[in-house]
């Protein structure tokens, strides 16, 4: 008798193993490099996050300038190469039991939010700068500048964590000359190094905060960054958008510059297209989509509405700028190219649910059944559509033609076009590292131009080309 109920706890054993293994390969579904061939497509790296799948799944993808940032449910983020597919660290965040929110992510800053706490991570190395509580309930994840965490609150608040990397001694910069010229030479390495060493101030800097109407639900963006002030926008559940500034020569408010009122509700965050030609007097353009349809184009400085365009249907994807082009996904209805500067329909594909990437050629994104649609990209017919197996997280790429994919336990695959080894860059986007002066070494050589002196109306359109 003894001998039967081991022999049936050892089969019944052996099947839950097997269950439990062909579950995680289920969820682990490597797209076959011959299926990828056929539609003209090779995958370019694949990676296994560095979670346990038995106990964690993969929650949230970003993409931030050329890193992709992988977190599980149990409060683990990790760094990877969006290039190359290397991984470039690991880190535990917090307690694995307590909700956590999509990261965001700056130059310098990899910021999450972990129950109340707010962490902030070197984005280099991962290593934890920052560990404060977030001065309230948070009700989404965080936008970050060059200098602070913005964070939104259930009861409407937007707190401004200030971000202060503490600066060396006088005496580490004595140098000899030979030492000055040896150091210029090897500026770029410096500069890495400067990121690699960060540490923040650690003495409760006060935030700033300000009131807002409704519940930022979604989280805020940041919008333009001067050497004088920085720019930041969110919207509520109630339907405002707000743009708000912090003055970084005095850094003692976030004032509301703006509170819009649109029509419908703002299931997304704000997209902003920062201006081509940067400078003080130069605004960008914020576009945001409402519940009942709408694309709303919305000038940064005035506040105005620059176009509108009714998709005629449920819009809950933010829309996406790719090179002069916004592309709107709607929820039954298929996706609408735009250009951005005057809101004209250049084309309308069907079946659509999520834009995912775009090359010279083609646009690619995802329907309701888990397929990769390929679209032409001048005209919008379907190519062809490619089954993509299960996957829990579709990345949306703005900065380049790859496609990225996560599945449910952690297995991220990246795809391109045959003969596009090297990624196609969108939006004049860059890899962290092209200018290493840090935001509060960017000190204004001349004073701010004042509020009266009319800007170049050349300077605020910001699709207009430099030169």
């Amino acid at each position: 008798m003894l001998r039967s109920v081991m022999h049936l706890v050892l089969i019944s054993g052996v099947a839950i193993g097997f269950a439990a293994q062909s579950s995680a390969q289920s969820r682990s579904q490597l797209i076959p490099e011959e299926r990828a061939a056929q539609f003209g497509l090779t995958r370019a790296w694949f990676t296994q996050a560095k979670f346990d799948a038995a106990t964690s799944r993969a929650s949230y993808a970003t993409l931030h300038e050329g890193t992709l940032f992988v977190q599980s449910d149990r409060a683990a983020v990790q760094a990877v190469d969006a290039v190359t597919g290397k991984m470039l660290w690991v880190q535990q965040v917090g307690k694995p039991n307590h909700p956590t929110m999509p990261v965001g992510v700056s130059r310098d800053f990899v910021v999450l939010l972990n129950g109340s706490r707010l962490f902030v991570l070197n984005r280099v190395n991962g290593e934890v700068l920052l560990d404060v509580p977030a001065a309230g309930v948070p009700a989404a994840g965080p936008a970050v500048s060059d200098r602070r965490a913005y964070v939104p609150m259930l009861d409407g608040l937007i707190v401004a964590h200030r971000l202060e990397p503490l600066t060396e001694s006088p005496g580490e910069f004595v140098r000899t000359r030979a030492e000055a010229e040896m150091a210029e030479a090897n500026k770029a390495q410096q500069a890495q190094q400067r990121r690699e060493d960060m540490r923040l101030r650690q003495d409760g800097l006060r935030p700033l905060r300000t009131y807002s109407v409704g519940r930022p639900y979604v989280a805020p963006v940041v919008l333009r960054q001067t050497p004088y002030d920085e720019y930041v926008g969110w919207v509520t559940d109630v339907g405002h958008l707000y743009i708000a500034q912090v003055d970084r020569r005095s850094e003692d408010a976030l004032a509301v510059l703006h509170r819009i009122t649109l029509s419908g509700r703002l299931p997304t965050q704000p997209v902003y297209a920062p201006p081509k030609v940067p400078g003080v007097a130069a605004y960008g353009v914020v576009y945001l989509v409402t519940s009942d349809g709408f694309v709303h184009a919305i000038d940064e400085r005035s506040g105005n509405t620059l176009w509108r365009f009714s998709t005629g249907t449920d819009c809950q994807q933010a829309p996406v700028l790719v090179d002069g082009r916004l592309y709107v996904a709607t929820v039954r209805e298929g996706m609408h190219c735009l250009d951005a500067k005057s809101g004209r329909r250049l084309w309308w594909a069907s079946d659509v649910v999520q834009f995912l990437s775009a090359s010279h050629t083609r646009v690619y994104a995802a329907d309701n059944l888990d397929r990769l649609l390929i679209l032409d990209a001048q005209s919008g017919g379907l190519i062809a559509r490619m089954p993509l197996g299960k996957q829990a997280l579709k990345v949306v790429n703005a900065e380049t033609d790859r496609i990225y994919v996560v599945s449910d336990a952690g297995l991220v695959q990246a795809l391109h076009e045959v003969g596009l080894a090297e990624p196609v860059v969108h939006n004049q986007a860059q890899r962290p590292g092209g200018d290493e002066q840090p935001a509060d070494a960017k000190q204004p050589a001349v004073q701010k131009p004042p509020a009266k002196t009319p800007p170049d109306e050349d300077a605020q359109d910001p699709f207009k080309s430099p030169g």
